[in-house]
């Protein structure tokens, strides 16, 4: 994927005719780009400190915040108040991953086949800073009322931040192509500058009840509101020249009779929201046994908007066949397809855009099973993923399926630890880019936190360490 990235922002005009020998790269100038990505995932983890940290649907604590996996287990004496929040983390994944050597290494083997003695090559300078940015994550009241207890929250599920500056990247290619007995060079010089912004989030607002069936048993539902959010802001400007029989021509030039413009853009902005719901039930074995089952209907949410795509190209520019093995049968470009009277004509390129997308979320069955011993509280938590976590934008499908998901942990009295493991099945439907569906990812997934009491009613939880989600939170509750 990096050596791809790299063609496509460097080489921009490499000319990867049928015969290597005639296409020489004269110059390359790799350029700086820096990247600053945030991401916060409580997909994973839900709402609260102790249980759902560790994915589990039981509870033996009356701690409210059990509302948002498992409203059966809802049970108060008191009127409860949670808070999530997620404290601001930044790191430099240059300390961390040694990205320019990779670039380098990755660079070489992408110009191999043009390079001379006498190429001029500046690498490019890339710098990464990931982490998370402060937020308030999720806000629950819970109250008991007769002999029903109802809980009111907002949790906000998934928040995608991503700014992307590039600029300095060139080439300067040589290309021969045969008009009579000698090969006549064709000159390309190219400069790209850019910048990407793309920002994503959901949010939910639910709204739990629960109550007491017999001295066993229990039951809950919640119903929820999903909203979501995509915006996205990009430009590369991408200058150049040609030099063909002593004549310089340049792209971008107003003054052309014919189509030239090379830049690109885009500007999409989708919002939507939806309706979801849980029915949950627990049975309570003895004091120190219970078993709870949960089914979660996670709406398809249509996310109205607009996406304005200006995607330009040479005629005989084909992007398609970057990373891949094109046989010696076709290239990057092709230059007896080229217009020698134009050689700078550009064309607009059709793509296909859609005022309309889908984000499919999973409707998932949950199984969980609680015991209890002095202190000690062992979680085993099992999933099945029944429909896929996907977008669907025209026809085109991709996305995955949470199949299996089994968990297990443990809440001791400062610490709670979860382990286990999903298996995610990729779903790919319409465009062949997309690849093929039904291949099988397995994530493992982990947690660590630890808590604090400062009352019998009030308490303190950090999520200290957690995977696949890099994440650190605190949650604090209080009862009144």
């Amino acid at each position: 994927m990096l050596q791809k990235v790299t063609i496509l922002l460097l080489l921009f005009f490499i000319a990867n005719v049928r015969s290597q020998d005639d296409s020489k790269i004269l110059n390359f100038q790799g350029g700086r780009a820096r990247v600053d990505f945030s991401l916060m995932n409580n997909l994973f983890y839900g709402i609260g400190g102790k249980s759902n940290n560790m994915g589990s649907i039981s509870s033996f604590s009356h701690d409210a915040s059990i509302a948002f996996s498992n409203p059966a287990r809802l049970v108060l004496k008191s009127k409860s108040f949670h808070l999530d929040f997620i404290p601001a983390i930044q790191a430099d994944l240059g300390k961390f991953i040694d990205l320019n050597t990779e670039i380098r290494s990755s660079t070489d083997a992408a110009i191999s086949s043009y390079r001379n003695p006498d190429t001029e090559i500046e690498y490019t300078q890339l710098s990464v800073h990931a982490g998370q940015k402060d937020r308030l994550s999720s806000v629950l009241y819970a109250f008991p009322f007769k002999k029903w207890n109802f809980a009111l929250y907002y949790h906000r599920q998934f928040d995608l931040n991503l700014n992307a500056v590039f600029s300095g990247f060139g080439a300067k290619i040589n290309t021969k192509i045969a008009l009579s007995e000698e090969k006549d060079d064709i000159f390309f010089t190219s400069f790209v500058d850019g910048h990407l912004s793309l920002t994503a989030g959901m949010n939910e607002l639910g709204f739990a009840a629960s109550r007491s069936i017999t001295e066993k048993w229990s039951a809950g539902f919640s119903l929820q509101r999903y909203t979501t959010k995509l915006r996205t802001i990009g430009l590369m400007n991408v200058e150049g020249t040609m030099l063909f029989g002593g004549k310089e021509n340049t792209f971008n030039d107003p003054n052309d009779n014919w189509y030239n413009n090379l830049n690109q853009s885009i500007d999409a902005k989708y919002e939507g929201n939806d309706w979801g719901w849980q029915i949950a039930g627990g049975y309570d074995v003895n004091k120190r046994l219970q078993i709870n089952a949960v089914f979660e209907w996670l709406p398809d949410i249509a996310l109205g908007g607009f996406m304005d795509l200006l995607n330009n190209a040479v005629p005989a520019l084909n992007l398609n066949v970057l990373g891949q093995d094109s046989g010696g049968e076709e290239g990057i470009l092709n230059a007896s397809k080229l217009n020698l009277s134009q050689l700078t004509l550009t064309k607009k390129v059709d793509n296909s855009t859609y005022s309309e997308i889908v984000l499919r979320l999973p409707k998932t069955l949950k199984l969980g099973a609680a015991y209890r011993y002095n202190w000690l509280v062992a979680h085993l938590n099992y999933s099945l993923g029944m429909t896929p976590m996907s977008i669907v934008y025209g026809r085109d499908e991709i996305g995955f399926r949470p199949a299996h998901t089994l968990r297990t942990g443990f809440d001791l009295k400062y610490i709670q630890i979860g382990a286990g493991f999903t298996t995610l099945t990729k779903v790919a439907k319409g465009s062949e880019n997309l690849g093929e569906g039904g291949s099988t990812l397995i994530i493992p997934l982990f947690s660590l936190g630890t808590s604090v009491s400062f009352t019998q009613n009030m308490h303190l939880n950090v999520l200290v360490v957690s995977f696949p989600t890099p994440i650190l939170r605190t949650s604090f509750s209080v009862k009144f």
